[in-house]
């Protein structure tokens, strides 16, 4: 049954690549197949073989950094740092950036979000650095707010992992010399 199988599957490959598959028996009793023919060998009729086309795949979408969000802001996407991104500071600074296009409509302001918490700032800028984050996976998003504070656009989540020397591992001691 084995042989069975291997003898489908190699006709199944091999003859979709239109090349005879060989058969033939070792020394030892192993049946072996092969698109080489060797001596001693027989050509194995694998007859006609079932192809399929593969399904055409829909063309991409915008990235996330492209992705229209509402009308009246065309792009709107946190740059840095980038979505599964680790970065190693041991002083906690993470530098935050945003791509805005068009810019800042006059009356509407932006709200940077690490984990659920508004990180404040002027309302106006596209850049931030954060700084003592604990070390950890974070989660950080921008909102587009209007006059009111009613949210008009949100750019997609992005978690970043923060790398911290811990206070609790304490260094080795140097060992005394002889």
């Amino acid at each position: 049954m084995q042989r069975l199988l291997v003898a489908v599957v190699l006709s199944a490959v091999l003859g979709t690549a239109h090349a005879g598959v060989y058969k033939w028996v070792d020394a030892d009793g192993n049946i072996t197949y092969s698109d080489r023919p060797q001596p001693g060998a027989e050509e194995v009729d694998v007859g006609s073989v079932q192809t399929y086309e593969a399904p055409s795949l829909p063309a991409p979408g915008p990235s996330s950094v492209e992705k229209a969000v509402v009308p009246g802001y065309e792009v709107f996407a946190v740059v840095t740092p980038t979505d599964d991104e680790t970065l190693r500071d041991n002083g906690g600074t993470v530098p935050v950036s945003l791509k805005i296009s068009p810019g800042l409509g006059p009356d509407h302001s932006i709200s940077i979000f690490m984990d659920g918490k508004d990180l404040g700032g002027d309302g106006r800028t596209t850049s931030l650095t954060l700084e003592d984050v604990d070390r950890g996976s974070h989660t950080i998003y921008a909102a587009v707010l209007d006059g009111d504070g009613k949210q008009v656009a949100r750019t997609d989540p992005v978690t970043f992992h923060l790398h911290r020397t811990s206070r609790l591992i304490k260094p080795k001691a140097n060992p005394p010399s002889p």
